[in-house]
């Protein structure tokens, strides 16, 4: 691919710090975004706005894109002989698959697999099996059997969100799995060298009574929100509650609410309908 002119970097730079400032961009700064056009969205075709909808920045500045890219790159790669799905269920998703001139292979992904892998105790693993059993077979046929095609776009080093929120750990990034879905195999870690033991920490302040004025403001773009979608606040927060959902920090935390509870609304609807 061409390199960019100045201009065209100037242009881009400035698309960024725009998008930047947007909700969408989950907290991106312009230059995370700019690396994510730079590093997979550009390679594929996508405009920055298209990169931000399929990309995520994970915690350990691990950069990731949906399972479902990778796999539709196969997909459309003209390389697959012939597919079969031989199970979709809740327990098992398994496909027969053949690469033109090789022969076939089996691949599945069962819910033991993923317990042994610490991967199903989150809420989406719970909600979603059969999808996130199929995340993980699509990114492990397509490493497997058609790392060419994966890594002319993604590069080999590059992370699906499920694999990276998992390998981070964070709450944050385990959020980010009803977008997603998939898995490259993980980067080798590097140990740490020793250090000395720390010295003992020191008494905890006591906690100041008055309400962070962070999460304050969050809360209150929470009940805008809701009041937007003709939903009663209290009843929204009184919901919430119950699903034990701490009060947001960060505006990824709203972003995450919302989507979940208020544009896709179902699990909201139900709830107050008892």
């Amino acid at each position: 691919m061409n390199a960019l002119t100045p201009a065209e970097f100037e242009f881009l730079k400035t698309q960024a710090e725009v998008l930047a400032c947007s909700r969408f961009a989950q907290n991106l700064s312009p230059a995370d975004i700019v690396y994510a056009h730079l590093s997979i969205g550009r390679a594929r075709g996508w405009s920055i706005a298209q990169t931000l909808q399929n990309i995520h920045v994970m915690r350990g500045n691990k950069i990731s894109e949906h399972a479902t890219v990778q796999w539709a790159d196969v997909m459309a790669s003209g390389l697959i002989e012939d597919l079969e799905y031989i199970e979709w269920s809740p327990n098992r998703v398994a496909c027969r698959v053949q690469r033109r001139g090789l022969a076939p292979m089996t691949f599945e992904w069962t819910m033991e697999k993923a317990r042994r892998a610490n991967l199903s105790n989150s809420q989406t693993w719970k909600q979603y099996p059969e999808r996130m059993l199929a995340a993980r077979l699509h990114t492990e046929v397509a490493s497997v059997l058609f790392p060419d095609v994966v890594t002319a776009t993604s590069g080999a080093n590059t992370y699906s969100t499920e694999e990276a929120a998992h390998f981070s750990g964070s709450r944050e990034d385990e959020s980010k799995l009803a977008d997603v879905v998939g898995v490259p195999e993980l980067a080798p870690t590097e140990e740490a060298p020793s250090a000395p033991p720390a010295p003992a920490p020191a008494p905890a302040p006591a906690p100041d009574p008055r309400p962070d004025p962070i999460s304050a403001r969050l809360l209150l773009r929470i009940r805008h929100e809701a009041e937007e979608k003709n939903i009663d606040p209290d009843l929204f927060f009184k919901f919430l509650e119950e699903r034990e959902v701490m009060p947001p920090l960060l505006p990824a935390d709203v972003h995450d609410i919302c989507e979940r509870y208020l544009d896709e609304r179902s699990e909201f609807d139900a709830w107050a309908a008892r």
